[in-house]
């Protein structure tokens, strides 16, 4: 399951998309993103505390598995990364400002529920 993952988004990447017009990004999109892009990182660096931390956590994201290995983690996070910045890129304006905000809500959401129980970030 978790190398099909993999595969199928990197064979997303091979899509074309030499055909699609793609708005402009404006200072708000550009702040969102980065905005997105460290809670994201905050919670790349949380889930691999918990690859270190077996006995007291487990993750909850079903495509990682309960207790993913720290290269799982890095992939997925990475990957994520790729492919969210790619597709709010390719979307109108309307749909960025969207997927962003529900992007930081989950995001965000993981995060603070991480930091709740007391996971820590790691390198």
């Amino acid at each position: 399951m978790k190398k099909s993952f993999i595969l199928l988004v990197l064979l997303l990447f091979l899509i074309p998309t030499e055909g699609i017009t793609r708005d402009e990004w404006t200072t708000q999109d550009k702040v969102l993103e980065a905005f997105w892009l460290a809670l994201h990182t905050v919670d790349h660096l949380q889930t691999r505390y918990i690859t270190k931390h077996p006995d007291r956590y487990w993750e909850m994201n079903p495509l990682l598995g309960r207790h993913p290995s720290t290269f799982m983690v890095d992939a997925y996070f990475i990957i994520g990364s790729l492919l969210h910045i790619w597709i709010v890129d390719i979307v109108s304006q309307e749909h960025r400002k969207f997927l962003q905000g529900l992007a930081i809500v989950v995001s965000g959401t993981c995060v603070f529920h991480n930091f709740s129980i007391g996971i820590k970030m790691d390198l």
